[in-house]
């Protein structure tokens, strides 16, 4: 934790005034001194590539994310979450896929809670409305990060959509038009296919 902390440290100044378009050093007896902690953060992003890659990335996804939902960077605290939401977006759609080059929606779902949540859920978006370990509700007020949102968008009685819930009322899911994409809720269309809500009680500890 103390090595991200330094690596995070030296990258704000060696990108700080990038971001700002001023000067980080408020007085000349100061900047003297930023030679060596350039030096310094140099040494540190050398010898650890890898893992400032990784915050950059993470970085990155987290600020994405937050338009893409409409809320503050900070309130995106599962940066597991969102780095991996991140890095499907716009992944095509393919029924029965379960690849970058084409996934369906269920395999989507499932392979999200088995990076980001470490558990098992079934495979199709139908066997994941009836499982066991499932807590379903209706009610959309309910909803919490990592919540499963289902949909019936055909004439059957099957559930034969699914995706997770992030925050401000958008969910990430695998859909025929778009592939993996950020959806609203609000929607009309999500709105007059919705069916239920359900909390992986193995996940959500209750």
């Amino acid at each position: 934790m103390k090595k991200i902390v330094v690596v995070l440290i030296a990258l704000s100044f060696l990108l700080g005034g990038c971001r700002s378009g001023k000067s980080v050093i408020p007085d000349n007896t100061l900047y003297k001194e930023q030679p060596s902690t350039e030096s310094k953060a140099t040494k540190i992003i050398e010898n650890n590539p890898k893992e400032v890659k990784t915050l950059l990335s993470s970085d990155i996804a987290i600020n994405r994310m937050s338009i893409y939902l409409g809320v503050a960077p900070e309130k995106l605290a599962n940066r597991d979450l969102y780095s991996f939401v991140y890095s499907w977006l716009d992944v095509p759609y393919l029924w029965g896929g379960e690849t970058r080059n084409g996934i369906d929606c269920s395999s989507f779902v499932q392979r999200l809670y088995q990076k980001v949540y470490h558990t098992e859920i079934p495979r199709t978006s139908n066997q994941m409305f009836w499982f066991k370990d499932l807590k379903r509700f209706k009610k959309k007020k309910y909803l919490k990060e990592g919540d499963l949102v289902f949909f019936r968008i055909n004439k059957e009685k099957t559930i034969s959509h699914v995706g997770v819930y992030l925050q401000n009322n958008k969910f990430i899911a695998s859909g025929s038009s778009n592939g993996v994409h950020v959806e609203d809720l609000n929607d009309a269309y999500w709105i007059s296919t919705y069916v239920a809500s359900g909390r992986v009680i193995k996940h959500s500890g209750e």
